[in-house]
């Protein structure tokens, strides 16, 4: 397992299951209703060293942010280490290994700028960032289209993202 930048986008979050890369399917370009133009295949999500320093193998990560969501159908724990949705939950349970992770809000999160979230005690916590699309680029981030172009979206997309992170809603949107 190792650290990156780029995530898949999962649709609207892990439980929704409307995005590109979700648990158990995969697609075809047909099956893109929405158009490849308009849908997220990868967004840009800021890693921060140290961000995972309390988990001891790759095997605590899959098993915390994703293998539950594969093996074990409404035990969700999460998608922040391979994939992320565009208003995603912290589905954080007992089986967090990280005890920051039950801090961090519920959510759903939005498209924002790092450092901003406050935790349950009102103390802004960087490591609640794992839970949203945020870049190290002043004003926005990068994302990957289904068409395979990429563009730099403005933190102002935000509003539109739910819309561009499903495969098939037939929402309507313009970016800002």
């Amino acid at each position: 397992m190792a650290a990156t930048d780029y995530l898949g986008v999962s649709g609207t979050n892990a439980e929704a299951r409307d995005g590109l890369f979700t648990a158990d399917d995969s697609f075809r370009i047909q099956q893109i209703a929405d158009g490849t133009s308009q849908t997220l295949l990868v967004g840009e999500r800021g890693f921060r060293k140290g961000a995972l320093d309390n988990i001891d193998t790759s095997d605590d990560i899959n098993n915390l942010r994703f293998g539950h969501w594969f093996s074990a159908p409404g035990q969700l724990s999460g998608s922040v280490g391979v994939v992320l949705g565009t208003r995603e939950i912290n589905y954080a349970s007992g089986l967090s290994k990280l005890p920051w992770e039950h801090d961090c809000p519920r959510g759903p999160y939005h498209f924002q700028p790092p450092g901003q979230i406050r935790d349950i005690n009102g103390k802004v916590r960087d490591e609640c960032d794992l839970f949203h699309f945020w870049s190290w680029h002043p004003g926005g981030g990068n994302f990957l289209y289904a068409d395979g172009s990429v563009h730099f979206l403005s933190y102002t997309a935000d509003a539109v993202l739910p819309a561009m992170g499903t495969r098939d809603g037939g929402e309507v949107f313009a970016l800002p």
